[in-house]
């Protein structure tokens, strides 16, 4: 059926250093509007989705050893992208990591053109932000992390259907 939106599975991963910063790329929707998300995109064909966080990482930070600390749960948007409907279905990992250089060499041409900056987010600037987050409640999710690390069973992150909210991966 083609109004049926393309399956699109990927992943994302919130890291976050030794200081409890949350690493977040910028971009901006349709409508120009700017927001903030976690590093990750979608899986290629045959990959596992821990393989697709790694690759992600590599590419979007220059990070190549990273260790997952584990599953944190699933979000799923489903929202035209490029004007066609798409179902983003993603599972979203924590890393841990020691504070770094953010590397941006490594973004594909699509990431070049769609991501604009990159910064570390302290807990209190998440809460206290203005800024469109992804996930909406992140701050509280970061929040939880620090406190609990990752959860014993995945979350549901968030469920957006229709609205574009500019997800890009």
């Amino acid at each position: 059926h083609s109004t049926d939106p393309i399956l699109r599975p990927g992943v994302r991963v919130i890291v976050i250093d030794d200081d409890g910063r949350t690493l977040l790329f910028a971009s901006t929707d349709d409508e120009g509007k700017r927001f903030w998300f976690p590093p990750g995109g979608g899986t290629e064909p045959g990959e596992t989705a821990e393989e697709t966080a790694h690759r992600e990482l590599r590419e979007e930070t220059g990070l190549s050893d990273v260790v997952l600390a584990g599953k944190i749960g699933q979000r799923q948007v489903i929202l035209p992208w490029g004007g066609v409907p798409h179902d983003f279905q993603e599972r979203w990992y924590l890393a841990r990591v020691t504070p770094f250089h953010i590397d941006t060499s490594g973004f594909t041409d699509f990431e070049q053109s769609a991501i604009h900056e990159h910064r570390w987010w302290s807990l209190g600037e998440l809460e206290h932000s203005t800024e469109r987050l992804v996930p909406t409640r992140l701050a509280d999710l970061v929040q939880q992390l620090l406190r609990d690390g990752v959860p014993a069973e995945p979350i549901e992150l968030e469920l957006v259907v229709g609205q574009c909210i500019g997800d890009r991966g």
